[in-house]
């Protein structure tokens, strides 16, 4: 049986982080501000995914009403925890959000998350028993944190620039111990 492993002080800690006012975090900036600046990746109904200063990873997930009433409750029920799992994570699962991006919207909801290390490149073609012995370790440090992803697939991983080293890069779907915090859906074929 999973036993989470998250101490209740550090889940404290880092909802009050997210919970925290625009203009806490080092890195808080106003959308209009910083978009023009940066390098799109890709851009959909519900998300944005952008490189800003050549060292940031920007993604700003879209909550607005036009989503439809039960995705845009869901979304913006979702983003805090999947900013606070993302912090208990850190650096040895995830890039963990160093700041939030500001939108003007009718939630006036605090977004997510430029990053805090460059967008890596890819590395050479690794052979598939190292990648699979990366992606093991990987699980088991995030389980060890009490943390669970469920929503493992090639688009939620990346790899660090220095060795073959595998994170986490989405946790929408991820919760702490069997608690599903709201969870809707995993992707089927993984």
């Amino acid at each position: 049986m999973f036993t989470p492993m998250v101490h209740n002080s550090r889940k404290i800690s880092a909802e009050g982080r997210v919970k925290a006012g625009f203009g806490k975090w080092d890195l808080d900036v106003h959308k209009k501000d910083i978009w023009p600046k940066c390098t799109i990746i890709q851009v959909t109904s519900t998300k944005s995914v952008s490189i800003y200063k050549d060292a940031y990873l920007v993604k700003i997930i879209e909550t607005h009403s036009e989503l439809g009433e039960a995705t845009y409750a869901y979304r913006a029920a979702a983003l805090p925890k999947e900013i606070t799992i993302m912090l208990l994570a850190g650096n040895n699962c995830t890039f963990p959000p160093i700041g939030r991006v500001h939108l003007a919207s009718q939630s006036h909801y605090l977004q997510e998350v430029p990053q805090d290390r460059p967008l890596p490149e890819h590395p050479e073609i690794q052979s598939a028993q190292t990648q699979i012995l990366a992606l093991t370790e990987l699980v088991a440090r995030l389980h060890a944190k009490g943390i669970i992803h469920r929503d493992i697939k090639p688009a939620n991983l990346i790899t660090t620039q220095d060795a073959f080293h595998l994170l986490f890069c989405d946790f929408r779907s991820a919760n702490i111990g069997g608690n599903s915090m709201g969870h809707i859906s995993d992707t089927v074929q993984y």
